[in-house]
C-alpha cells in the first residue's frame, strides 16, 4: 500500500493498494487552533496509524495566494510531517510541479486550472471513485491531489 497526503486544511489522504486501487480517502481532518483551524495531528496519526508502517508521499508547499495561505500551509506541512515522522514511516516530500508533471504538461505563460485537470486525470484513471465526500456535491481536489500523489510516488523506483 501506499498514502498519498495533500497539504492543507482541505487536503487529503488516500490510500493505494498494491494495484494502484483506491483503498480509502480521508478528507484532512482539522480542529480549530488558538488562531486559525489547523489539522488534527492526533486524529491523522490514527488514521495513518490503522493503515501500518505504508510508504507516504506528501506535498510539500511552493507557492500561495497570500500571505495567511502561506503561513497556514507551512503550518500544515509542519504538523503532517512532524505526525510522519514520530510514526517512524517511510516518507518522501512531493513538489507539486513534480508529481504534476507526471499527468500534464504546462505550457510556459499560460495559467491552467490544474485542480479541473485532476479531477478529469483522476476520472480517466479511477472512473468508479468520485471523491466526493459524504454530504459534498463537489469531488474534493484534497482527495484527487492525495491520489495523484500516491500513484506518482508508486511508480518511482525509490
Amino acid at each position: 500500500m501506499t498514502i498519498g497526503i495533500d497539504n492543507g486544511i482541505t487536503g487529503g489522504i488516500v490510500v493505494l493498494d498494491s494495484a494502484g486501487e483506491v483503498e480509502a480517502t480521508y478528507t484532512m481532518p482539522s480542529r480549530q487552533g488558538r488562531l486559525r483551524k489547523c489539522i488534527d495531528e492526533v486524529e491523522l496519526k490514527w488514521i495513518l496509524q490503522y493503515h501500518g508502517n505504508q510508504r507516504v508521499f506528501y506535498e510539500c508547499p511552493a507557492g500561495a495566494r497570500n500571505h495567511n495561505a502561506a503561513v497556514s500551509m507551512a503550518d500544515s506541512f509542519a504538523r503532517i510531517q512532524t505526525v510522519i515522522t514520530l510514526l517512524q514511516m517511510d516518507h518522501q516530500e512531493v513538489p507539486p510541479k513534480t508529481w504534476q508533471a507526471a499527468y500534464w504538461k504546462k505550457k510556459r505563460g499560460v495559467n491552467v486550472d490544474t485542480k479541473d485537470i485532476a479531477i478529469a486525470v483522476a476520472a480517466g484513471i479511477w472512473p468508479n471513485i468520485t471523491f466526493i465526500p459524504e454530504g459534498c456535491t463537489k469531488p474534493n481536489t484534497g482527495l484527487v491531489d492525495a491520489a495523484l500523489i500516491a500513484r506518482w510516488g508508486m511508480s518511482q523506483k525509490i
